[in-house]
């Protein structure tokens, strides 16, 4: 399950679990085991900050004190690992493994000490133990709400504080000590941790519903009616945005202005549509037939930043979507069609060489108006002239077709390959252009790749996009940006894939339903070996 406020928060409030229960027309289809697991939660806080605020009531002793602590402990061990196992990202210094290790360690103790109640000393260290985890519980909370984290880690960081609060509700459930000043301590942090997660269960409380940073990719779902639309836009910024949604029928409005229709764009899925936004918080207003749907938005102050075109405005979105996914920590400030960049040029010479290796004579580029296509012609031309290959007008002759321009420049040339009206053998494609609505068109598309798109790597990219923004069209520069912010910059050999429309299951059926894919219906297989980029 996933409920989205405008920063990508899971919202634990009943309120939001129960409409999560009734949500069956998302884009993705509903987990049932992930509403358990959220309910779960909801419960485990109720009982273990119940039993905690009536324990002065009820005494120290008997089955009672026992009751958080084996919550604790079923709680611990079977969310810490599903929600840590399955959800975004946790900061570097604090990665998944070691707090679902530590959470499950503390709520199983709690277990041991809560079955031992005449062991006084391991009653006594409950007490300290108690102190550590709550006030590490309430540092995460209080972080989650206050430090200048990217977005996706807030998510993490509340969750983690949430569920170590939990245990340490436990630990304090089963502490006995003869200390008045640790003890009165005790019970005071214990006290003050339950009304924390009892803030976090109301709706709207602690970060749902808050935005994303000014610069960073706001996306996220909106009830529109009894719809939920999966709503993204770029760059966050005072001034033009660039709104989209894989949903149809949908238009955009801010403040009194009037509704701006989501239209299709060449070479890109669902609808787009350009938006001004003022500087400051407001609400962008979605409009579906005669129901209005508001996204939440705080563009901060004008000001250098992002400038999204109407022509690669769809690849920019693409890359700004796979960073916040990625976890970036820095907005992005070009778009990726302002340069060429070392590993495009390195693949552009590479399909340059293997065409020469094949004894081919001429070749036709189609290029674009962009900065990056201006030097991937360039670079076309110069690695021709070093193999002695002419390079033509496209549609001159029938001889290879290398494509470098953007999305919507790349989907007229290729409509054009489709239905004869251009003649070329074969249509090479620059790696940017690995996108579905372009290569669903049947123009026999070659691409050199550094990375199989079914490697484990490139997986985990479709899973995690699907999590965070379901429908949402994978793409190669949205990859890339992801795996950016891993700081996986590695040089690998590149080979050439054909990509064909075969009815294959390829690359990202999820295990619990129907995920995201490269190519839905198709493949793309490797017809090369390893490819050396001649750089001259």
């Amino acid at each position: 399950m996933r409920l989205l406020s405008a920063a990508g928060v899971h919202d634990w409030s009943p309120a939001a679990l129960a409409a999560a229960t009734h949500d069956h027309g998302g884009a993705s289809p509903l987990e049932p085991w992930r509403v358990f697991v959220e309910c779960a939660v909801v419960l485990a806080v109720v009982v273990v900050v119940g039993a905690t605020l009536l324990r002065p009531f009820t005494g120290t002793s008997g089955r009672w004190s026992a009751l958080p602590a084996a919550v604790a402990g079923v709680t611990g061990t079977a969310c810490l690992l599903v929600l840590l196992g399955t959800n975004a990202r946790l900061p570097s210094a604090m990665p998944p493994p070691a707090v679902g290790a530590l959470g499950v360690g503390l709520a199983l103790i709690a277990l041991v000490t809560a079955a031992l109640p005449d062991a006084r000393r391991l009653g006594r260290s409950a007490a300290w133990v108690a102190l550590v985890c709550a006030a590490v519980a309430l540092f995460l909370l209080v972080s989650s709400l206050l430090a200048p984290v990217a977005p996706g880690q807030r998510t993490m960081w509340w969750q983690a504080g949430t569920l170590l609060g939990i245990a340490a509700l436990g630990w304090s459930a089963v502490s006995r000590t003869r200390s008045t000043a640790l003890r009165r301590t005790t019970q005071a942090q214990a006290a003050v941790l339950s009304l924390a997660l009892l803030a976090g269960l109301t709706p709207g409380a602690g970060i749902a519903g808050e935005p994303p940073p000014p610069g960073f990719a706001l996306s996220a779902r909106v009830a529109v009616g009894e719809r939920r639309v999966e709503m993204l836009v770029v760059p966050h910024r005072p001034g033009i945005n660039l709104v989209h949604s894989p949903e149809p029928g949908l238009a955009v409005s801010v403040g009194a202005k009037p509704p701006v229709p989501l239209r299709s764009k060449p070479g890109a899925d669902g609808g787009w549509a350009l938006v001004r936004l003022p500087e400051g918080a407001g609400s962008l207003q979605v409009h579906a037939a005669d129901q209005v749907g508001l996204l939440p938005f705080d563009a901060g102050r004008s000001g250098p930043g992002l400038a999204v075109a109407e022509s690669g405005g769809a690849e920019c979105a693409s890359v700004a979507l796979g960073s916040l996914v990625g976890g970036a920590t820095r907005p992005l400030v070009e778009c990726p069609d302002a340069r060429l960049g070392g590993a495009d040029r390195a693949a552009l010479d590479a399909v340059v060489s293997f065409l020469a290796a094949r004894g081919i004579r001429a070749l036709a580029v189609a290029g674009g108006s962009a900065p990056r296509s201006v030097a991937a012609d360039a670079v076309v031309r110069a690695a021709s002239t070093r193999h002695g290959i002419d390079v033509l007008y496209p549609g001159a002759e029938r001889v290879p077709l290398l494509i470098v321009g953007g999305w919507s420049e790349a989907e007229e040339v290729l409509s054009g390959v489709a239905t004869g009206a251009l003649r070329a053998e074969g249509a090479y494609l620059a790696p940017w252009l690995f996108a579905d609505p372009l290569l669903r068109i049947p123009a026999g598309q070659l691409i050199p790749l550094s990375l199989d798109p079914k490697a484990p790597d490139a997986q985990r990219y479709l899973a995690e996009l699907q999590e965070h923004a379901p429908g949402a069209t994978p793409t190669w520069s949205g990859y890339r940006a992801w795996r950016a912010v891993r700081d996986d910059e590695s040089r690998r050999p590149f080979r050439m894939y054909a990509t064909s429309l075969v009815s294959l299951d390829f690359g990202g059926r999820s295990h619990h339903g129907e995920g995201a894919r490269w190519l839905p219906g198709g493949a793309a297989t490797p017809v090369s070996g390893s490819l050396v980029p001649d750089t001259g």
